[in-house]
């Protein structure tokens, strides 16, 4: 296998649980159900991981994952409560770290499946009355790589014009989501929020135009 960490923790699980006596009934079990979840989290890195192609994290991981090993020499039972709060902290400490090559793990992807993407640049123009203030695209389920597109300081009004903008097409065509946002004049500046799918089989040609329309009974913004 290509990658140094496994997903074969759970197995080692029933160590980490051994029975005993003279402990603390309810801290323990907060320390089996952390154990748990930490090899949850673990094994979801594992996929992740072994989703890119870069190695250079597979050293640290490695690391980890012993950390995670060493755990399963503790008899909960055996040991008092400051023992077992020490525990608890390695534990939260290992977590932190998975969550932190976690966000490394995602930029690599975003990076390795950049490589493999095809760019479509377009424009927009605003062909609506309202004046938006915001202005992101990012791919379907991702909150992580939005950008806010606009800098007008007065906002994007009607007849302008913002060049450049890029969706990505992969093999699947996945869908791309475009989020406006304005204020409601005179309604206390209430914010309204708009999405619009963009689909990359229909803006299949690069520097294309398309005009932001609004559908005033509905409220509800379309590109065309």
């Amino acid at each position: 296998m290509k990658k140094n960490i496994t997903a074969g923790l759970l197995i080692c699980l029933m160590t980490f649980l051994v029975a005993g006596c003279g402990a603390n009934e309810e801290k323990i079990a907060s320390a089996q159900e952390k154990y748990r979840n930490l090899v949850e989290f673990h094994n979801q890195i594992v996929e992740e991981h072994a989703a890119i192609n870069d190695n250079s994290l597979d050293k640290e991981l490695g690391n980890i994952e012993n950390q995670m090993r060493e755990l399963t020499d503790y008899n909960l039972y055996e040991m008092s409560d400051e023992e077992l709060d020490m525990l608890m902290e390695v534990m939260d400490i290992i977590d932190e770290s998975y969550t932190n090559y976690r966000k490394t793990i995602s930029e690599i992807k975003y990076s390795e499946d950049a490589a493999y993407l095809r760019p479509i640049v377009f424009s927009l123009i605003n062909n609506t009355d309202l004046v938006f203030t915001s202005l992101s695209i990012m791919p379907e389920g991702d909150n992580n790589t939005a950008s806010d597109s606009l800098d007008m300081q007065e906002g994007f009004k009607r007849g302008q014009e913002i060049l450049g903008l890029t969706i990505y097409a992969d093999v699947n065509n996945s869908p791309w989501v475009m989020t406006l946002k304005r204020y409601n004049a005179g309604e206390g500046e209430d914010e309204v929020i708009y999405q619009v799918t963009l689909d990359p089989k229909v803006m299949t040609e690069s520097n294309s135009c398309y005009a932001i329309t609004h559908d005033v009974e509905t409220d509800t913004i379309l590109i065309n």
